[in-house]
Protein backbone atom coordinates (compact mmCIF):
# COMPACT_ATOMS: atom_id res chain seq x y z
CA UNK A 1 0.00 0.00 0.00
CA UNK A 2 1.30 3.70 -1.04
CA UNK A 3 2.00 6.01 1.87
CA UNK A 4 0.82 9.79 1.83
CA UNK A 5 1.13 12.33 3.94
CA UNK A 6 -1.11 12.60 6.42
CA UNK A 7 -4.47 13.98 4.98
CA UNK A 8 -3.02 13.55 1.62
CA UNK A 9 -4.34 10.36 0.64
CA UNK A 10 -6.47 10.63 -2.47
CA UNK A 11 -8.90 8.01 -1.64
CA UNK A 12 -10.02 9.87 1.31
CA UNK A 13 -12.78 12.71 -0.60
CA UNK A 14 -13.53 16.08 1.10
CA UNK A 15 -16.71 14.85 3.02
CA UNK A 16 -14.27 12.65 4.92
CA UNK A 17 -11.64 15.22 5.48
CA UNK A 18 -14.58 18.09 6.61
CA UNK A 19 -13.55 20.45 3.30
CA UNK A 20 -15.59 21.73 0.85
CA UNK A 21 -14.47 19.92 -3.33
CA UNK A 22 -13.13 22.03 -5.10
CA UNK A 23 -15.53 24.53 -7.48
CA UNK A 24 -15.33 23.01 -10.81
CA UNK A 25 -17.15 25.74 -13.18
CA UNK A 26 -18.48 29.30 -12.39
CA UNK A 27 -17.78 30.37 -8.82
CA UNK A 28 -21.17 31.06 -6.49
CA UNK A 29 -20.29 34.80 -6.75
CA UNK A 30 -20.53 34.52 -10.86
CA UNK A 31 -23.78 32.12 -10.92
CA UNK A 32 -25.36 35.12 -8.49
CA UNK A 33 -24.46 37.52 -10.65
CA UNK A 34 -25.61 35.97 -13.68
CA UNK A 35 -29.42 35.43 -11.66
CA UNK A 36 -29.23 39.53 -10.65
CA UNK A 37 -28.33 40.13 -14.54
CA UNK A 38 -31.17 37.80 -15.19
CA UNK A 39 -33.36 39.47 -13.55
CA UNK A 40 -34.15 37.51 -9.85
CA UNK A 41 -34.87 40.11 -7.59
CA UNK A 42 -33.36 37.67 -4.71
CA UNK A 43 -30.49 37.29 -6.53
CA UNK A 44 -29.73 41.23 -5.74
CA UNK A 45 -30.92 40.90 -2.19
CA UNK A 46 -28.36 37.83 -1.65
CA UNK A 47 -25.49 39.42 -3.64
CA UNK A 48 -26.02 42.61 -1.72
CA UNK A 49 -25.93 41.09 1.64
CA UNK A 50 -22.98 39.26 1.28
CA UNK A 51 -20.60 41.96 0.31
CA UNK A 52 -22.55 44.99 1.65
CA UNK A 53 -21.00 44.96 5.10
CA UNK A 54 -17.33 44.43 3.19
CA UNK A 55 -18.05 47.42 1.26
CA UNK A 56 -19.02 49.40 4.08
CA UNK A 57 -15.85 49.08 5.73
CA UNK A 58 -13.72 49.58 2.47
CA UNK A 59 -15.90 52.87 2.26
CA UNK A 60 -15.11 53.22 5.47
CA UNK A 61 -11.58 53.03 5.36
CA UNK A 62 -11.11 54.93 1.94
CA UNK A 63 -13.17 58.14 3.22
CA UNK A 64 -11.83 58.00 6.74
CA UNK A 65 -9.69 61.73 6.42
CA UNK A 66 -12.91 63.10 4.62
CA UNK A 67 -15.36 62.36 6.91
CA UNK A 68 -15.72 61.23 10.78
CA UNK A 69 -19.33 60.73 10.09
CA UNK A 70 -21.60 57.78 8.60
CA UNK A 71 -23.15 59.65 5.87
CA UNK A 72 -20.29 59.75 3.28
CA UNK A 73 -19.48 55.96 4.07
CA UNK A 74 -23.05 55.47 2.93
CA UNK A 75 -23.54 57.63 -0.14
CA UNK A 76 -20.51 56.22 -1.33
CA UNK A 77 -21.47 52.19 -0.82
CA UNK A 78 -24.66 53.88 -2.45
CA UNK A 79 -22.83 54.99 -5.29
CA UNK A 80 -20.70 51.50 -5.83
CA UNK A 81 -24.68 49.58 -5.54
CA UNK A 82 -26.01 51.97 -8.07
CA UNK A 83 -22.90 51.96 -10.57
CA UNK A 84 -23.12 48.35 -10.61
CA UNK A 85 -27.16 47.85 -11.51
CA UNK A 86 -27.48 51.43 -13.77
CA UNK A 87 -27.46 50.59 -17.19
CA UNK A 88 -29.25 47.29 -17.29
CA UNK A 89 -25.94 45.93 -15.12
CA UNK A 90 -23.63 46.87 -17.87
CA UNK A 91 -20.84 46.54 -15.29
CA UNK A 92 -21.76 43.01 -13.73
CA UNK A 93 -22.25 42.43 -17.44
CA UNK A 94 -19.02 43.19 -18.38
CA UNK A 95 -17.62 41.47 -15.08
CA UNK A 96 -18.58 38.58 -15.95
CA UNK A 97 -17.43 38.41 -19.68
CA UNK A 98 -14.11 38.04 -18.01
CA UNK A 99 -13.18 35.07 -16.53
CA UNK A 100 -10.16 36.17 -14.53
CA UNK A 101 -11.59 39.02 -12.95
CA UNK A 102 -12.67 38.74 -9.32
CA UNK A 103 -16.01 40.23 -7.96
CA UNK A 104 -13.98 42.00 -4.83
CA UNK A 105 -11.95 43.41 -7.09
CA UNK A 106 -14.34 45.01 -8.75
CA UNK A 107 -15.58 46.30 -6.16
CA UNK A 108 -12.16 47.70 -4.51
CA UNK A 109 -11.66 49.50 -7.82
CA UNK A 110 -15.48 50.92 -8.32
CA UNK A 111 -15.03 51.94 -4.26
CA UNK A 112 -11.76 53.74 -5.04
CA UNK A 113 -12.60 55.38 -7.91
CA UNK A 114 -15.83 57.05 -6.92
CA UNK A 115 -14.16 57.79 -3.28
CA UNK A 116 -11.71 59.59 -5.45
CA UNK A 117 -14.46 61.59 -6.94
CA UNK A 118 -16.47 62.53 -3.98
CA UNK A 119 -13.04 63.47 -2.31
CA UNK A 120 -12.25 65.75 -4.96
CA UNK A 121 -15.73 67.06 -4.61
CA UNK A 122 -16.97 66.23 -7.81
CA UNK A 123 -19.90 64.44 -6.23
CA UNK A 124 -22.22 65.03 -3.30
CA UNK A 125 -21.24 64.16 0.10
Amino acid sequence: MEEYPSGSDPSIGPDVLGCRPARRGPSATRQLIARCLAGQPAAWDDLYRRYHSTLLLLAKALLREMSPDCSATDELAARVWYALVSNEGQLLARFLADDRANFSDLLTSLAGRLAHEQISGLVGP
